[in-house]
Formats: structure tokens, C-alpha cells, sequence
């Protein structure tokens, strides 16, 4: 069934996730429904429901119920019939744009690809006319979007192929988070995830303290390629660990940073100035720009090659695979230097 549903994420335009807010706010106007899809831990819940010109109601399309999606029946004793009482979620989104109108109001479905087939089909009606058939006279504001969230097929242990009904009425995406745009992401979320880190950093070091992170988290970034890596899900329980720490210790070292990044995503962050209270600026020599192709080596001259063997001998990078052969090459390029 996997093969199946991958095939249908094919062609779908990709946007980056700090792109989000802006594609739903084109969604509320034009009266569209969206879809967003990613990888586990890419942030579509955490960016959906921490907008901030938005009220977000979010339902659980996992654990969603008939009774929890339409109401429950109750008997009236007046009218001898037994209508639908409104949903908490629906009641909740009508008496905010009773209280508040015009002001921006999100419904979000997560996981959508786990709603069992019943609430498949209420969905579509709710997607197609704005309103419950189980409530008939109350139909979403025009102030309403709606908005769903899934992981890929290959990503879900379990979980149901989309109508093609359905599907049409969605816009479609596939977001994809990369270091920055979650780094630009991280810097908003600090008042409400790092007060304590806040609070004993300042503002300034709790700030250079995300961009460290980011900056040591890029190298083991989770794409297509990998099962296992950092994300936006598991830096985010970094920085609540962190946070941790420093309301309990009221401060936050470079120990107990390097524990914590072991713990949460598998490897340790450098240690830098933020933690004596002191703003530097560093430079972070990339990858491809630290070892180079070997046919950029063996146009250095001997001078070149002898500083950038002492570079890699004195970096994390000398004993990874690329590391070495870069030094055997440069070991090779300055011994036929000697021998011309």
C-alpha cells in the first residue's frame, strides 16, 4: 500500500516551512482548503498551531470519533426529536467569532492520512460546504480556514489512501524544513519554550545560544536519505531539556548542554562563548569548503597543500572517511611535488 500512496506525492510543490503562515493566509482568502505533507518532525503542527495571527482549534484526525467529529445526539423533551449537539470544536470556533469577528481562525486536522474511512467522509462535507450535516443551520465563517497536516505514506506505520474526491479539495504541498528557515523559526519560540534559558542567558546569549545549536545540528540534518538525523521535532526537545536545566540549576553550561544533546538527538553540540556570557562571532568552515575535490587538490601548490593537511589534522573532520582520503591525497600531491 506504501508504494501505492508515494506515487501520489509526486509533482507536489514543495515550500519551505517558514513559507507556511503566508500560504495560509492565501488559503483564507481564496476560501481553500490546504494539505501540507512531510517527514515526521518537520514541524506541521508546531508551526500550524503557533501562528500568531490565528485561533487554532486542532483536531486529531488519529483518534477522532463520529461522536467526537459530529456531536452527540440528545433527546429534546420539547420537540420530541433528537438533534445533534454541536461539537466542542465546533462550538468552540463559533463562540470565538461570535466574541471576535473578523479575527483570524484556524481548524486544524493533524495527521489526517490515520482518520479511519467514517471521518473520512464527514470531512469531505466539512471541506466541501463549511458545515457538519449534523448541524445544518451553522455553516464556518468566512473568517475560517482549514487546515490538514500528514506524514508521507512511506512514514506512517499505518493509515488510509486519500478519495480523489478528497484530495481535490485541498491545496497540496509538501514542506520541507531546512536549518535556517527552522533556525528563523526557533528565535520565534524562545519567550514560550526557553523562558529559564532566557532568564539566565539574557536575550542576546539565548539567542546565540538557538543559532549555535542550529549551526552544530546542520552537519546531522535528517533529509530523504536518512532514517536517522536531527529535525526540527528533536532540537525543539533539546531546548525544552536545556530549559530544564537551567530552571532547576539557574544556569546552563557547556556540560550541561553537550549531556542533553547526547540524550535527545544523538550527539553532543560544540561549546561556545554563549555560556561565559560573551557574544563572538565564528565562522563555520563548510564541508565542501574545508576538504575539497581531489582534482582541486592536485592544482595546489605545496604551500596550499601543507596548510590545508594541518587544517584537517586539527578539525572533527580528520578522522571521517572524506578527512582521510583528502590526506593521502595531499600526502600524494606534495611527494610528485618533491619529485619534480
Amino acid at each position: 500500500m506504501n508504494d501505492k500512496l508515494n506515487k501520489s506525492y509526486d509533482g507536489l510543490a514543495e515550500v519551505d516551512a517558514k513559507d507556511i503562515p503566508e500560504l495560509v493566509d492565501e488559503c483564507l482568502e481564496t476560501k481553500t482548503n490546504l494539505l501540507i505533507y512531510s517527514e515526521p518532525g518537520c514541524g506541521k503542527s508546531s508551526i500550524i498551531e503557533g501562528l500568531a495571527d490565528y485561533y487554532v482549534i486542532t483536531l486529531s484526525a488519529a483518534t477522532l470519533c463520529e461522536e467526537a467529529l459530529f456531536g452527540i445526539p440528545v433527546y429534546d423533551q420539547q420537540t420530541k426529536t433528537t438533534p445533534y449537539a454541536m461539537p466542542d470544536w465546533l462550538e468552540k470556533v463559533k463562540n470565538y467569532c461570535d466574541a471576535n469577528p473578523g479575527k483570524k481562525v484556524a481548524v486544524f486536522i493533524d495527521e489526517l492520512l490515520l482518520a479511519v474511512p467514517v471521518i473520512m467522509n464527514g470531512l469531505q462535507i466539512l471541506l466541501t460546504d463549511r458545515k457538519l450535516t449534523t448541524q445544518p443551520d451553522y455553516k464556518l465563517s468566512d473568517n475560517v480556514v482549514i487546515v490538514a497536516a500528514t506524514n508521507t505514506a512511506s512514514d506512517s506505520t499505518e493509515g488510509y489512501e486519500l478519495s480523489r474526491p478528497l484530495k481535490t479539495r485541498f491545496m497540496s504541498v509538501r514542506m520541507k524544513a531546512t536549518p535556517d528557515s527552522f533556525e528563523d523559526y526557533a528565535m520565534t519560540q524562545i519567550d514560550a519554550v526557553m523562558p529559564h534559558i532566557k532568564a539566565v542567558l539574557g536575550d542576546e546569549m539565548a539567542e546565540q545560544f538557538v543559532r549555535d545549536a542550529v549551526t552544530d545540528f546542520k552537519e546531522f540534518w535528517c533529509d530523504d536519505t536518512k532514517f536517522y538525523g536531527t529535525n526540527p521535532r528533536t532540537i525543539m526537545n533539546y531546548f525544552k531539556a536545556c530549559d530544564s536545566v537551567a530552571n532547576r540549576q539557574k544556569k546552563l553550561t557547556p556540560s550541561d548542554t553537550k549531556v542533553r544533546a547526547e540524550r535527545t538527538v544523538g550527539h553532543a553540540t560544540h561549546t561556545y562563548n554563549w555560556a561565559a556570557g560573551q557574544t563572538t562571532t565564528r565562522t563555520r568552515v563548510k564541508k565542501d569548503s574545508l576538504i575539497p575535490p581531489l582534482s582541486v587538490i592536485e592544482t595546489m601548490s605545496e604551500s596550499e597543500l601543507t596548510a590545508l593537511r594541518e587544517t584537517i589534522m586539527n578539525s572533527t573532520k580528520a578522522t571521517t572517511t572524506a578527512g582521510i582520503r583528502a590526506l593521502m591525497a595531499i600526502n600524494n600531491a606534495i611527494a610528485k611535488k618533491g619529485d619534480c
